[in-house]
């Protein structure tokens, strides 16, 4: 099956926003529950900027993706489009997100609301002591 390129940009416009998105839910996600920033099921702010910023993104690699293009076109003598080379960047990258981040995606997915909640309490303690150890 041959996707158009209006069909590639599209994908690149949708999973961009996610390349960049999901590690920043990963990174702020679970020290935002246990610092008591966050409450369970609360979507940290960073996530949404994630998403924005991926929109700028895509654009940004959709133009490198023409650069690349030439280049090669230029080097091997066949053309390559710049959509091709766009889709194939994306979905580089949609992969290696995938690799270093899905797991932990899934695993703050799939958090116990009581679990949250004695690790929350337990760090309260753990503070409390160490601080009347100090004094």
């Amino acid at each position: 099956m041959k996707l158009s390129k209006m069909k590639i940009l599209l994908i690149g416009f949708i999973l961009w926003p996610i390349i960049i998105a999901i590690p920043q839910f990963n990174m702020y996600y679970t020290s935002g529950l246990l610092s008591g920033k966050l409450k369970y099921g609360e979507i940290p702010l960073q996530f949404y900027a994630g998403l924005f910023a991926g929109l700028f993104a895509a654009l940004l690699m959709w133009g490198f993706g023409i650069l690349v293009a030439n280049a090669i076109t230029k080097v091997r003598k066949s053309e390559l489009r710049g959509s091709t080379a766009y889709f194939y960047i994306t979905l580089l990258f949609f992969t290696l997100m995938l690799i270093t981040q899905g797991k932990d995606f899934y695993t703050e997915l799939n958090f116990n609301a009581n679990q949250v909640k004695e690790t929350r309490e337990m760090i309260k303690k753990y503070e409390s002591s160490k601080e009347n150890m100090n004094k």
